[in-house]
């Protein structure tokens, strides 16, 4: 960016147009540095891993649905601890 405002620095012949140029803000002042995590907030899993490894992502979701889902059908198949399926004779 010194080089660039070093470049259109020369390009100026005016005095007021230098002193215009002396008295603007820095681009850092201007636009300070952004991070992604600033802007998009925390992503789980990470967002460079996402962009790495989109398949090993696809195959975590496959497996934590499928643990969800056996963890539903034995819920399903336990007994009930309240002992409502017990039948009185």
């Amino acid at each position: 960016m010194a080089a660039q405002t070093e470049i259109a620095t020369h390009g100026l012949t005016s005095s007021t147009a230098k002193t215009f140029l002396d008295r603007l803000p820095s681009i850092e002042r201007l636009m300070p540095a952004l991070s992604y995590a600033e802007i998009a907030g925390e992503a789980d899993p990470p967002v460079v891993e996402q962009l790495v490894s989109p398949n090993a992502i696809r195959q975590r979701r496959f497996r934590e649905k499928q643990a969800a889902l056996r963890n539903a059908s034995e819920a399903l198949q336990a007994p009930s601890r309240n002992g409502d399926d017990e039948e009185d004779d």
